[in-house]
């Protein structure tokens, strides 16, 4: 049974947002919180969470994710996920990079990619939505090594480009692809939490 990691990445500088924006609260609950629970919820053996924002250490860990810091977060995006890959443990056979500012993905979507991935017998497995590939994406541990050869700042879908024979992609409804880029953004997931409740 494939064992699999989940890596937040928390550590962006979010300059198009002016201040941290995963501590813009919402429902006086910080955008990176609804993160956290939602992987905590999932079916994860291992949770990380990659930071460089002391605030949110502590309820990281009181829900039991891993945290480490980045101290090269001015690096980009790379950093985050070198550092997260850097720590799963060794019985992991996949990880799952979720970006901490995508607060909609809640944890039966997670677990919908996760079961996609294990019987899809591909080594990549991500969402798509309108015919692109959408984070989070699942990498088995034969793609490590590539992920912590990552720089500057961009994700990992050079890899996935490179290996596009070994992914398989799971199709997703827009209405939870809502990530949290400027304050527009987070009024519109404010919104919506509004009126969902």
């Amino acid at each position: 049974m494939d064992k699999i990691t989940a890596i937040v990445l928390a550590s962006g500088k979010a300059l198009r947002f002016k201040s941290n924006k995963l501590l813009y609260e919402v429902n006086s609950k910080p955008i990176i919180y609804y993160v956290i629970d939602n992987v905590a919820m999932s079916n994860f053996q291992q949770r990380i969470i990659v930071l460089r924002s002391p605030e949110i250490s502590d309820y990281s860990k009181q829900l039991g994710l891993k945290v480490v810091w980045n101290k090269d977060f001015e690096n980009g995006m790379s950093a985050s996920i070198v550092h997260g890959i850097e720590n799963v443990s060794p019985e992991i056979d996949a990880a799952m990079i979720i970006p901490g500012d995508m607060p909609l993905l809640d944890n039966d979507t997670l677990n919908g990619l996760i079961e996609h991935f294990k019987s899809s017998s591909k080594g990549i497995s991500g969402f798509e939505y309108n015919g692109t590939i959408i984070s989070p994406v699942i990498f088995a541990r034969k793609y490590f090594s590539e992920l912590t050869g990552l720089s500057g700042d961009k994700g990992a879908k050079s890899i996935i480009m490179k290996h596009y024979d070994d992914f398989s992609g799971m199709i997703i409804s827009g209405d939870l692809l809502i990530d949290i880029d400027t304050m527009d953004d987070a009024l519109k997931f404010k919104n919506l939490i509004k009126h969902k409740n």
